[in-house]
């Protein structure tokens, strides 16, 4: 990202933060927007869905008397056209267009080139952003990029002023209403904060206990239990009524914790976007335009100006009110909100414990105290919800793992806990209730349990477990990794995000096998945006000397994205997902493409596609790739034509109809995961029948390994890969060296365990071996002939 753009980002996201009339905040970011990118005109204009119509609603170098006068219906003029197709139009001579709509009288007449960019999140339309210059020329592409990348920080920012207004109408028709109303609503506020007060369950006997979830992020963890909970909600304290003399020191402090939440709000910010290069700039900005709503916060300052309340009773009494309020609202975007308030309104609570625990004297801020010392360590948080804030406050350094009991592996704290590579476990029911404050707690995100009270050998495995990680003696050279017989083995990493990309030269991956983008889109509330990619792609390139391979975006089934469209499917697993989702949303397709092409001129890629299950997929998606490359043609912008083009082996289907998709391939790559998902019929995400780590060896499964390898032995002009989890489970690699499978990709931790086993292998032993395995009973049979070998051979696992 250049710095200038990061800059402006970041200016934007004060100016959000300190001004809280909407219309002066938008016609600063104008001006701002006009100086910083040397252009002579800059406006926004707002998509009004009362009347089906774009309201001019802030311009820098236009008439100001036009502000809030001028509008258009999507189509008309080259903005409304922008907006009704959702695509950016850069003209060099509005003259000669025929989509030009001239307004006389406001300044336009002497500008000639004209750019509009639209306001979108997730496929909701807000509005447009438009520039103009004097100059005959289209705008260059150093300022379209620009535009694009704070286009989402604008559109976030029209969406949140809009859900603010939604929840003004519904405050007023409560205004509206009588006192007897207003009594019950207050009194049915009461019910439900005495209905979220629950009593901490006690624990008796020391009986081993064991709990499952969903790893969020794998690994392995020991230490003690900090049991997370700061000013939840569920403990709705009693209400607290002040003596009239108090009640002006209770503003001030009220004040106080106003803007010190506004300060730790950017600083979550800037953390945020320096621990996870991937994040979206604008994350933060609704929680600072919540700080700043004026029915919000006035409506705490009357509760405790008139009614006598402390900050405290009126913030949590105000968050039930508005969070009512939200549920109510009839769009899910608006509904799904509330969970952004509750983390302004828990880190509001923090902020006023926090000033009335010190004497503050001046305007000066001082840091909040860590929920836990800084000296402990090992630390494993348990709570019933974690928020990415609270993580983000919190000495990382100290965490040796995280248990949650609400959350699933698309939510941003499993982001988190990956960026921060911490082993986290997710959805753990009733885990709270039952473990105690400092006791000593076992996470294993592998097998995805969690042990209470564990058992002597439990304790003894992992405790070697954690302490045998691998130490720089242990890691061995990949860079010529070889069999007994000579045969060279590849070992590359796996990873989601740019922050993992140190773990490469760490273990010596030799590039990147499998470059998961998913995490890209999963990070933010809207699709990101072709510059936004680019960045993101082309510093994952600069990382690694090796090839990357790129898996384009897939979602859907275990992995859906809140702002798409996703259909109600009884078997997601089998429906609208991976490549499925992308040719029937070219948009979004087209997008990442293109984005990919571009960052190609930073290293050596290769694109992966998944979820192909026919020829037919196969060649509608080169097509896609065909268009997107005549675009960038057209637009001569620069983009790489030395790329590899692959897809994941994953669907039964195509495993048996290689020979006519090979034709259109330079490789493949095994998933692994998948392909047993739907080889065996078991859902992933089904906990009865999930399947289990061992279950690559199963005889019958091998015997598809073996087939995709005899394809690959027969047509070396083609390569395979595989990337799933057998690729490091340590019992399968034998059998997969067997099948000629030598190209293996997997977490960059288990790289050395699998390099030490690879350099003690036999090739021609490997075939054997995978020979007389399919013709066992089961994947026991097989594990323990692979034991066996390896005990044989002196193979130390």
């Amino acid at each position: 990202m250049p710095k200038n753009l990061f800059s402006l980002l970041k200016n934007i996201s004060e100016l959000i933060s300190k001004q809280g009339e909407y219309n002066s905040v938008l016609q600063q970011i104008v001006n701002m927007l006009a100086e910083n990118l040397g252009v002579e005109v800059c406006s926004i204009y707002e998509y009004i869905n009362t009347n089906d119509k774009l309201l001019l609603v802030a311009s820098y170098g236009l008439d100001q008397e036009a502000i809030n006068q001028i509008t258009l219906s999507p189509g008309v003029g080259i903005t409304g056209k922008c907006f009704k197709d959702n695509k950016v139009i850069n003209v060099g001579d509005i003259k000669k267009n025929i989509d030009f709509h001239y307004f006389s009288n406001i300044g336009e007449d002497k500008f000639m080139s004209f750019l509009a960019v639209p306001l979108n999140i997730g496929g909701r339309r807000l509005g447009v952003l438009t520039m103009q210059c004097r100059e005959n020329k289209p705008f260059n592409n150093n300022i379209i990029d620009m535009a694009k990348s704070l286009s989402s920080q604008l559109a976030n920012y029209l969406l949140s002023t809009q859900v603010l207004e939604h929840l003004a109408i519904a405050r007023k028709s409560l205004n509206d209403a009588s006192l007897e109303g207003k009594e019950a609503v207050i009194k049915n506020l009461d019910n439900i904060f005495n209905d979220k007060v629950k009593e901490k369950a006690s624990i008796d006997g020391t009986e081993q206990q064991i709990f499952s979830g969903v790893a969020a992020n794998n690994g392995v963890a020991a230490g003690k239990a900090f049991l997370f909970n700061n000013y939840e909600f569920d403990k709705y304290p009693e209400p607290e009524f002040l003596k009239k003399d108090a009640v002006q020191k209770e503003l001030e402090i009220f004040r106080k914790a106003l803007e010190l939440t506004k300060k730790k709000t950017l600083d979550l910010e800037n953390r945020a976007l320096t621990l996870i290069s991937e994040a979206d700039a604008s994350i933060f900005n609704v929680h600072l335009l919540f700080l700043e709503d004026k029915t919000l916060i006035n409506q705490i300052h009357s509760a405790i100006e008139h009614s006598n309340f402390s900050a405290e009773y009126a913030v949590t009494m105000v968050f039930f009110e508005f969070e009512k309020m939200f549920l109510s609202l009839p769009d899910e975007t608006f509904r799904e909100r509330v969970m952004d308030l509750k983390d302004v309104m828990i880190r509001l609570l923090e902020s006023v414990k926090f000033v009335k625990s010190k004497t503050v004297t001046n305007s000066s801020l001082i840091d909040e105290k860590n929920t836990f010392d800084d000296s402990d360590q090992n630390i494993i948080i348990v709570a019933k919800e974690l928020l990415p804030s609270d993580l983000l406050r919190m000495p990382i350094d100290n965490i040796a793992g995280i248990v949650c009991e609400k959350g699933g592996i698309t939510a941003h704290m499993s982001i988190l806990s990956k960026a921060l590579n911490i082993p986290a476990l997710l959805g753990v029911r009733n885990i709270y209730k039952n473990v105690k404050e400092d006791e000593v707690i076992y996470l294993d995100c592998y097998s995805e349990k969690l042990y209470i009270h564990a058992e002597d050998t439990i304790r003894e495995h992992y405790s070697e477990l954690i302490n045998s990680k691998p130490t720089d003696e242990d890691i061995v050279p990949c860079e010529n990794l070889v069999t007994v017989d000579g045969h060279k083995v590849n070992l590359f990493g796996n990873i989601s995000l740019i922050c993992e990309t140190d773990m490469l030269d760490k273990y010596h991956a030799q590039g990147i096998g499998l470059y998961r983008t998913e995490f890209l889109y999963m990070i933010r509330d809207n699709l990101p945006i072709e510059q936004d990619q680019v960045n993101v792609y082309s510093r994952i390139l600069e990382s690694t000397d090796g090839t990357v391979t790129i898996r384009v975006l897939d979602a859907g089934g275990d992995k859906p994205l809140p702002y798409i469209d996703f259909p109600n499917e009884d078997n997601p697993a089998l429906g609208f997902r991976g490549v499925r989702m992308l040719l029937k949303r070219p948009d979004i397709f087209r997008t990442q493409l293109r984005a990919i092409l571009r960052a190609g001129m930073y290293g050596k890629i290769r694109i992966l596609i998944p979820m192909i299950s026919s020829e037919s997929e196969v060649l509608e998606v080169k097509n896609e790739i065909e268009i997107v490359k005549d675009q960038l043609e057209a637009e001569n912008v620069p983009f790489t034509k030395d790329y590899e083009f692959g897809i994941m082996l994953e669907v039964p289907s195509a495993v048996f109809d290689l020979k006519s998709i090979g034709k259109y391939v330079d490789f493949m790559s095994i998933g692994s995961n998948d392909l047993l998902q739907y080889i065996f019929a078991t859902d992933r995400g089904n906990e009865l029948f999930a399947g289990h780590p061992d279950d690559c060896l199963n005889p019958i499964f091998l015997r598809i390994i073996k087939r995709i390898g005899d394809y690959f032995i027969a047509n070396p002009d083609k390569k395979i890969s595989i990337c799933g989890e057998m690729a490091s489970n340590i019992y399968a690699i034998p059998l997969l060296i067997g099948a000629n499978i030598l190209d293996l990709s997997m977490p960059p931790v288990m790289i050395p365990q699998v390099a030490k086993i690879i350099q003690h292998l036999d090739l021609e032993k490997c075939q054997r071996l995978l020979k007389k395995c399919i013709g066992l009973r089961g994947s026991e049979q097989v594990k323990a002939t692979i034991i066996k070998m390896y005990k044989n051979n002196g193979i130390e696992i």
